[in-house]
């Protein structure tokens, strides 16, 4: 119904690249990732400045792994509008993908400039973790867990992280700014298997209002 419904709309206006975004939107959902890059590519045709439109794109890139065509789209996406924290989480997502892994931090690390997230802290745990600044990673996972002690991703992997980790552990809580750290606030130690530490992805898509 909502597919027929904004196909409905495009008739009317076949041109509009809000509403084809939208389409794309729809298709993403369905998870029919060729119809959703078809439609952007569309919206951004009529509209090359329609950094929304740059952001699905390469959300849909990275869908249909090809993170190297994401990393370009999410990039004109930022020139064009770079306050977005959304935006720079999912350019460091795509590029930890290529393991091009400082650029990924940098970029994880202006989205929680822009405003706090916990699954931003918690993708930047595991990126410190993979480059071993195994003291940076417990600081964000802590901070992952204070925003949202119920997050099963960060439960898990800082669990992983304690187990390796007890002497950097004390060191953290032997600091003032992390006395009380929210990684004492749960017993989990993590278990023997599943230790891939992997970053999370927020990719839903961003729908766009009529343009005028």
């Amino acid at each position: 119904l909502a597919i027929n419904a904004w196909e409905d709309a495009l008739k009317i206006r076949p041109r509009d690249p809000a509403t084809l975004n939208n389409l794309g939107n729809v298709y993403y959902d369905f998870q029919n990732f060729a119809a959703a890059l078809t439609h952007y590519k569309m919206a951004l045709k009529i509209e090359p400045s329609f950094y929304t439109a740059w952001n699905n794109l390469g959300n849909t890139q990275m869908e249909l792994k090809d993170p190297r065509s994401a990393v370009e789209s999410f990039k004109k996406s930022l020139k064009l509008f770079d306050e977005d924290p959304a935006v720079h989480g999912n350019l460091a997502n795509a590029y930890f993908e290529l393991r091009q892994v400082e650029r990924a931090k940098f970029h994880l690390r202006k989205s929680l400039d822009l405003g706090e997230s916990a699954v931003s802290h918690h993708n930047l745990a595991v990126m410190e973790k993979f480059t071993r600044e195994d003291k940076n990673a417990g600081v964000h996972y802590g901070k992952a867990l204070q925003i949202r002690p119920d997050y099963s991703s960060a439960r898990r992997n800082a669990g992983f992280w304690r187990r390796r980790n007890r002497d950097v552990e004390k060191i953290l809580e032997g600091e003032g700014e992390y006395q009380g750290w929210a990684l004492r606030s749960f017993k989990g130690q993590g278990s023997k298997q599943n230790r891939r530490f992997a970053i999370d992805e927020a990719r839903d898509p961003f729908w766009a209002p009529k343009l005028r």
